[in-house]
């Protein structure tokens, strides 16, 4: 079973932005200042909050910024996610080092 992996998106912090800022720092854990910058980046362009997160802390996020007038997206991490293609590239680059590691040892 495959662990799947969600970005939180600040699409838009809405117009309470003091109470956006506070959720922001107790979530990211970023200073005020930090927090203030990212919520200001926001009203422009969407900013991505939080990486790699599983779906019930997005949720739980999400939840939490709505109730404060924010709109939140909350996206698959395609860098991160799973897929059937990772094994195979994982095992081919184990015998390429396996087979260069024996040519080695034998070329001296």
């Amino acid at each position: 079973m495959s662990i799947r992996k969600f970005n939180i998106v600040l699409v838009d912090p809405g117009y309470k932005l003091i109470e956006v800022i506070r959720e922001i720092r107790v979530i990211t854990g970023l200073g005020l200042k930090d927090s203030k910058d990212l919520v200001e980046r926001a009203q422009t362009e969407p900013v991505m909050i939080m990486a790699s997160v599983d779906k019930a802390q997005a949720d739980k996020t999400k939840t939490l910024l709505n109730k404060c007038g924010a709109k939140v997206d909350i996206e698959l991490d395609h860098a991160n996610a799973e897929s059937k293609r990772k094994p195979s590239e994982a095992k081919l680059n184990k015998m390429l080092s396996d087979a260069f590691t024996r040519a080695m040892s034998g070329a001296r």
